[in-house]
Parts: structure tokens; C-alpha cells; sequence
């Protein structure tokens, strides 16, 4: 996300990255721009978990559908501030050149460099990760190794004694996803022209 959107401004280095829900006033005082990609909490949970190495545990996967939430719900907070633009993680990966210009738009800011495709995102990525020795499973790019370490992670948040949890957490990014912009119907024009650009 911060190669794309500084590519698309063509300005290296005018992209900061926060975890700190919680510094987000400081931003906006700042007159930051603040991003927030949204990303389901069942793949959220199975990415933070392969990143860390958790043990296949229910109560591992518990904690961190709780912490879904508990950030969640805090950045909530700001969903009315206007500085505070919230992306669909899948929209930006698929289509980061029109996700990003929907917000920058409704922003006031005019992109320099105005397409930006999603493998040349994923593969400036892949080549990041391999500059810097990332391993497998801590890799941002999609792979057979990732995916087949999936699996526990899949089957425990498969347990009805997570349904309750996941279905709350997943009502809360439902209910902010539906301030992101969205991707256009596949045979919509809008998609059309974007495909033929």
C-alpha cells in the first residue's frame, strides 16, 4: 500500500505506516491524509497467525479475533472524521489505481501517476521480500508454502466455539467496509474502461 500510493503521488518517503489506532487525532491535527485498509477478520487472523508462528491453538485464535475487534471498534471512532478514509484491502489489492483515487478525490488530491496495476504491486513486493531474505511464511505475496500452513488455522476458526466472536467481528468490518469504496460490478462500464486502459 505505501509503494502503490507513493507511486501514484510519485513522491518517495510521503507515506507513513501505523499500527497506533490511537494516534490517529495527532494525524488528522496534522492534516495527515489517514488510509485505513479493512481486511475480514477470518483473514486477518490467519495472516497475523502465520506471521507470528502461533501454534494452532482455539485460545491463540481467540486472542486474535479479540484484538480484531478491540482495534476495530477503536477506529470506529473516527469513521465521521475527515481525514479518515477507510479502503477495502481486497478492492486496493485487485484495483489500486481506482481505490486510491476515489479517496485522493474526495480528498483534493490529485495523483500524479493516475494507474497503478496490482501485480506491479504484488511483484515489487515479491522482489522486497527476496532483497530482505523474508522467509516463506512471513512473505506479503501469496504462496503454495503459505497456503498449505492455512489449514490448522482454517480449521479452528472453524469451531462453533468461535462462531459468536467471528460473526461479531465480522459485523464490525461489515459496518465499515460499507464506507470504502467498492469494486464495480464486473459488467459494469466503469470496469470496462479500466480493463481496456
Amino acid at each position: 500500500m505505501k509503494f502503490a500510493i507513493e507511486r501514484s503521488l510519485e513522491t518517495p518517503g510521503a507515506v507513513w505506516r501505523t499500527h497506533d489506532v490511537l494516534a490517529v487525532p495527532q494525524l488528522e491535527e496534522a492534516e495527515l491524509l489517514v488510509l485505513v485498509p479493512l481486511r475480514d477478520p477470518r483473514s486477518t487472523a490467519i495472516s497475523w497467525s502465520l506471521y507470528n508462528n502461533d501454534e494452532p491453538a482455539l485460545s491463540l485464535m481467540r486472542s486474535r479475533i479479540h484484538s480484531y475487534s478491540a482495534w476495530h471498534r477503536q477506529i470506529a471512532r473516527y469513521a465521521v472524521s475527515p481525514g479518515v478514509r477507510f479502503l477495502s484491502f481486497d478492492y486496493f489489492t485487485t484495483e489500486p489505481s481506482q481505490a486510491l483515487s476515489t479517496k485522493f478525490s474526495a480528498a483534493g488530491i490529485q495523483p500524479r501517476h493516475d494507474h497503478i496495476a496490482g501485480q506491479d504491486v504484488a511483484a515489487r513486493l515479491g522482489d522486497d521480500d527476496a532483497a530482505h531474505g523474508v522467509e516463506p511464511r512471513h512473505t506479503h505475496v501469496p504462496s503454495d508454502h503459505r497456503a498449505s500452513l492455512r489449514a490448522d488455522y482454517e480449521a479452528l476458526l472453524d469451531d462453533p466455539k468461535l462462531a459468536s466472536q467471528l460473526s461479531s467481528a465480522q459485523a464490525l468490518f461489515e459496518a465499515l467496509l460499507r464506507r470504502a469504496p467498492q469494486p464495480p460490478a464486473p459488467n459494469s462500464h466503469q470496469a470496462d474502461v479500466h480493463q481496456n486502459s
